[in-house]
């Protein structure tokens, strides 16, 4: 069986009708036109917004950055003062060490010497 070619309707219009379609189809543009305007306007906002926040976060990193590096440059300097006083108080130590070795040496001499005395005047 052998199909025949489909006819298609063509509907006559009048001009009145056909304006009334153009009609609205301009409003329905118009209408999509506002819409795309308004999402337009929307984007630009949080672009915006996304580059100030862009901005102030990376102002933040770089006060972060700035406050690490100092706190590591006082690190630095409190070891330096940590290593100092530890081989100062090393070196106080062993010079205490010293003294008091030699005031006992000294305290033995002068024991000795007074009962050397005590027998001498005995």
């Amino acid at each position: 069986m052998t199909s025949m070619p489909s006819k298609k309707t063509i509907k006559l219009v009048t001009t009145n009708e056909l304006a009334l379609l153009v009609q609205d189809n301009t409003k329905d543009t118009n209408k999509l036109t506002l819409l795309v305007q308004s999402n337009t306007k929307d984007i630009a906002v949080v672009v915006k917004e996304l580059r100030e926040f862009r901005h102030e976060f990376h102002q933040y990193r770089t006060d972060m950055k700035d406050k690490i590096d100092r706190v590591k440059e006082d690190l630095v300097e409190i070891r330096k003062d940590l290593d100092f006083l530890t081989k100062r108080t090393k070196e106080d130590d062993d010079a205490y060490g010293s003294d008091i070795l030699k005031i006992n040496k000294r305290v033995k001499e002068l024991e000795y010497r007074v009962k050397e005395l005590e027998t001498v005047a005995a």
